[in-house]
């Protein structure tokens, strides 16, 4: 029953999660800049409009209304002309290997700032790449894959490359970078470098001079679920207690998605008794001392810049110096031994809520075979709420 209760809660938990309006700016046709608070979904593709809040109002501000818009460290312009829109998906590989143009008006996303500036189209289908050096008119980067009727081997048609050889010439750069974001975003900071420009603040440089790195100190309560069985007999617990332990954790907030995923490892220690009475057997004590290391990943839902909830998910196991007490009395007869406990991994579900450093989260550890032999076997499930605080961040 726990079980279930759990599982609808990890479940529910997300619908309050919501994406956070933050103040921003846009640019209408008139060239009056407006500042809005704007929702910030994080575009992995380019967006073709925006919502504003006005007055507690939402809006949808269509493309054909927004020269310009700026939100969280990020930043888009209007732009009306070609793109190159081959296929970049495996199965969507053409056997043509011209260029197909299409003219369209959409947003471009700011890349890198400077007196060369890098801007990016992104959609399912293909990517296009653009610059312009001191303010000059935009020009496209062209890039196409496709394939070769014969051997149906894939040709790259790296224009592009020839383009950054004739336009930036420099020292010794290297031309031949893929046609990626981060890559092109390297090669213009090279040049920009070798050349001494200005540059500006990009989105990578913020992203990595913002800190990402938690180190996270707290106290559990842990209730365990024992079950044991035998040769002849099955012997559920009954009467689990529940028992305190201590945490420390190191979080890693990924570049994606507006600091919204992140990655955890994580050191537990346990001890926890059970004092259980079954059918056959009068009495079944179980101590269990250990320190277990999970490693999960975790996704917040932000209600504001110090409030979120999260969910995780990962996958646990024990490593040091496991010790597995167990005591069985049957009728007139008393047993008691000390096992070797069986390391094995097992998953972990957790929900929770951080409030600025402080934090409160309910895990649930799956099915743990902690006792595998021949005569006897033991498993464990358990339930721990922990209380953390992030004692540094770099």
């Amino acid at each position: 029953m726990k079980n279930i209760l759990f599982f609808i809660l990890l479940m529910t938990i997300p619908l309050y999660g919501q994406v956070t309006f933050s103040e921003g700016t846009y640019i209408d046709n008139k060239d009056t800049s407006h500042q809005v608070l704007i929702k910030d979904l994080d575009w992995l593709n380019s967006p073709s409009e925006i919502i504003i809040k006005v007055d507690n109002i939402e809006k949808a501000l269509p493309i054909k209304d927004v020269k310009e818009f700026s939100v969280n460290d990020k930043k888009y312009i209007r732009y009306t002309g070609n793109l190159e829109v081959s296929s970049q998906k495996i199965n969507n590989i053409s056997k043509d290997p011209n260029f197909i143009f299409d003219n369209r008006t959409v947003f471009l996303k700011e890349e890198y700032d400077g007196e060369v500036k890098l801007y990016s189209y992104k959609s399912d289908d293909f990517n296009n790449y653009f610059y312009t050096i001191n303010n000059s008119p935009l020009e496209l980067l062209l890039y196409k894959r496709y394939y070769i009727d014969s051997s149906g081997k894939t040709i790259y048609k790296n224009t592009y490359q020839n383009t950054l050889s004739k336009n930036f010439s420099c020292g010794n750069l290297k031309y031949s970078v893929n046609y990626t974001t981060n890559e092109l975003t390297r090669f213009i900071d090279k040049y920009s470098s070798c050349k001494n420009f200005v540059k500006k603040d990009t989105k990578d440089s913020k992203i990595r001079n913002t800190k990402k790195f938690r180190i996270t100190a707290g106290i559990a309560m842990n209730t365990p679920d024992f079950s044991i069985e035998t040769r002849d007999y099955n012997v559920s617990s009954t009467n689990d207690g529940s028992s305190f332990g201590a945490t420390l954790g190191l979080e890693y907030f990924l570049p994606i998605n507006n600091n919204k995923w992140s990655l955890n490892a994580d050191l537990n220690y346990i001890n926890i008794e059970s004092h259980s009475t079954g059918t056959v057997y009068n009495n079944v004590n179980i101590k269990l001392s250990e320190i277990q290391v999970l490693l999960n990943a975790r996704h917040y839902m932000y209600i504001n810049d110090g409030s979120r909830f999260f969910v995780s998910l990962g996958i646990n196991t024990s490593i040091i110096n496991p010790v597995l007490t167990e005591d069985f009395t049957q009728n007139y007869a008393n047993y008691s031994d000390t096992y070797e406990r069986n390391v094995a991994a097992n998953f972990v579900y957790g929900i929770g809520y951080k409030y600025n450093n402080l934090g409160f989260d309910v895990r649930y550890f799956t099915n743990n075979r902690f006792i595998s032999g021949q005569n006897l076997r033991g498993n464990f499930n358990l339930f721990s709420l922990r209380l953390t605080y992030d004692i540094f961040q770099f």
